[in-house]
């Protein structure tokens, strides 16, 4: 790098080169790594572009052959290994008897669409189920989808379902799955009453994500809601005012040199968790003590316990950590 550089060479160079041939000579297989770095596409990532030297040369070229064959046979050999270990792990849980979930689905889809005696399967099914109901549909994958659309395929099958509730990371939904379902459906309804909110917030809720492209994904969207609610019902009322949905932010203020810079994750959570404190504790104090209401939820419990230091921490905070039973 410091030749291409345009560098003064460390050392004694010649040497250097000398030496890697001879480690090479016998195991030929140790200069692809080293050829690869030579790939004028990486070096282009290394090599200033001012005073760059010809990687169109052919030594260059070569090695950008010997980077592609090196990559095409990494990833070649991953595959199989891949490959011979899913066959290793069936084979092993065949001889203990042993049964995932996942390997439910894997029989089930193939039993139904290539099985050996698929027909004899599929008939049995409409036999005793002439109609299906699929409630949390965004929760299923385009496997679990295939089963079901070929099973009913002719008869009525009803999915309940909505995009913007589903936990994709943890249960493997996929949102492609859940919108060709939608694209497929003969008939598509969408309950518009909400009977468990009050009509404040529903509004609020309303203005906020019933707008165009809330979601990212333009085929995701939501319909504006009606509330069932008593027009007289009321929020748990915040004795400061306010209006029922609020979007918390926090301010972002530049360093030392004047200049605005992301914060780490952990430094986030920290002043999450020191604001969620600090606001359920002003309602606490407004509320005489009384955290019936209150309710703290958290995508994991690392999450709440740190709520819980951040109140231990400070003496405003120590009762009504105490109250809500907060603890790491």
């Amino acid at each position: 790098l410091h030749w291409l550089k345009g560098k003064e060479l460390r050392g004694d160079a010649e040497a250097d080169l000398r030496r890697a041939v001879a480690d090479f000579e016998p195991h030929p297989e140790r200069a692809l790594g080293c050829f690869a770095d030579f790939a004028s596409g990486s070096l282009r990532q290394r090599v200033k572009k001012q005073g760059q030297p010809d990687l169109d040369a052919p030594f260059f070229r070569a090695c950008d052959g010997v980077r592609a064959a090196l990559d095409a046979t990494t990833d070649h050999l991953r595959v199989e290994l891949l490959q011979r270990m899913s066959r290793r792990l069936a084979m092993i849980k065949r001889e203990q008897a042993v049964m995932t979930f996942d390997d439910m689905l894997a029989e089930s889809h193939a039993a139904v669409t290539a099985g050996a005696r698929r027909d004899q399967l599929l008939e049995a099914v409409r036999a005793r189920y002439s109609v299906a109901l699929i409630d949390e549909f965004q929760d299923t994958d385009a496997r679990q989808y295939e089963v079901l659309s070929t099973a009913f395929a002719g008869r009525p099958l009803f999915l309940v379902g909505d995009p913007k509730q589903s936990i994709y990371a943890f249960r493997g939904a996929d949102l492609r799955t859940y919108l060709a379902a939608a694209q497929d459906a003969g008939v598509t309804r969408t309950l518009g009453t909400n009977y468990r909110s009050a009509r404040q917030l529903v509004r609020a809720v309303n203005h906020v994500f019933s707008r165009r492209a809330a979601f990212v994904e333009a085929r995701v969207e939501m319909h504006p809601a009606n509330a069932a609610a008593d027009v007289s019902e009321k929020l748990l009322v915040d004795p400061a005012g306010g209006p029922p949905l609020r979007l918390r932010t926090f301010p972002i203020t530049p360093n030392a040199k004047g200049k605005l810079t992301a914060l780490t994750a952990g430094v986030h959570r920290e002043r999450i968790a020191a604001d969620v404190a600090a606001e359920i504790q002003r309602r606490f104090a407004n509320s005489q003590g009384d955290v019936s209401h209150v309710l703290v939820t958290a995508d994991e419990h690392a999450e709440v316990g740190r709520l819980g230091r951040v109140g231990a921490k400070r003496p405003a905070h120590a009762r009504l950590v105490e109250h809500l039973g907060i603890a790491d």
